[in-house]
């Protein structure tokens, strides 16, 4: 069974154009899933408050052996 976990709370930053916003991804979550820099995400909407994001590829974070 999946448990979620609440890693961080984190706010949006307006950067560049008025109508542009970023959302900042936690260091300890980039490192968990092996996030780098160019990663492309698929973006979706679950009911009124969950914004969902996987990455478009089946991307895996290489383990260390």
């Amino acid at each position: 069974m999946y448990v979620e976990e609440v890693i961080d709370v984190v706010k949006c930053y307006e950067v560049g154009r008025p109508d542009s916003l970023v959302v900042v991804i936690p260091k300890e979550v980039r490192e968990l899933l092996g996030v780098k820099k160019g990663d492309k995400f698929i973006v979706r909407v679950e009911g009124e408050t969950r914004i969902i994001y996987e990455f478009a590829s089946k991307k895996r974070k290489e383990t260390k052996q």
